[in-house]
């Protein structure tokens, strides 16, 4: 049985706005990545996918939620 490496709960992603309002890109992200699995990021330009991916590498801070 593979592990769940990483694990998503609502995670809600984007950039920190000026006087406190943040641009929320994606929001309520649930998902699991894992061991041993190949994964797919897929969606049309302008989702988030390479925000989640920079999310996730710790490039830039999440905005709420669990990773």
């Amino acid at each position: 049985m593979n592990s769940e490496t990483i694990i998503l709960r609502n995670l809600s992603i984007g950039y920190a706005g000026k006087n406190g309002h943040d641009r929320i890109v994606a929001a309520d992200i649930n998902a699991a990545i894992r061991e041993g699995e190949l994964t797919c990021l897929l969606g049309a330009n302008g989702v988030g996918k390479s925000t989640l991916l920079r999310t996730l590498s710790a490039f830039q801070p999440k905005l709420d939620g669990e990773v």
